[in-house]
């Protein structure tokens, strides 16, 4: 594991949420510009580049069987974006260890199909205390 650090303070679209912001500024600092967000499906391709970006309290995956989704997924690297923007970039067996350390199984509200996903939890002195130890 290793970190960068990538700015956070843009001036982000109306109606981003933190997922979204943290995608916005990871884009930005790797590729210079920023990407319009996109529903395309994990297992077609990484959000930025092959880089899967995530950042506190995201979904991980819909159902509950990280290992399903992480072999069915495209991309080769995990970026999780802190807020402070400190960014740990992982490899999949890096980043299967810190969602299975940091996540739980949520559901879906039924508007929106009440199925189970898995998501990480909101990021705490632990969880950061945790990735610092693993760089």
């Amino acid at each position: 594991m290793k970190t960068i650090s990538i700015r956070m303070n843009y001036e982000f679209p109306k109606g981003y949420n933190d997922g979204n912001k943290a995608e916005y500024a990871f884009s930005m600092h790797m590729l210079g510009y920023a990407r319009k967000l996109d529903n395309v499906p994990a297992y077609k391709a990484g959000d930025v580049l092959d880089y899967q970006v995530k950042s506190s309290h995201c979904s991980v995956c819909s159902g509950t069987n990280l290992q399903e989704h992480l072999q069915k997924d495209a991309a080769n690297r995990y970026a999780y974006v802190c807020a402070d923007g400190t960014v740990y970039i992982m490899s999949k067996v890096e980043y299967a260890t810190f969602v299975s350390a940091f996540s739980s199984i949520e559901r879906d509200s039924q508007k929106n199909g009440g199925k189970e996903k898995i998501r990480l939890k909101h990021e705490s002195k632990k969880m950061l205390r945790w990735l610092e130890e693993r760089v």
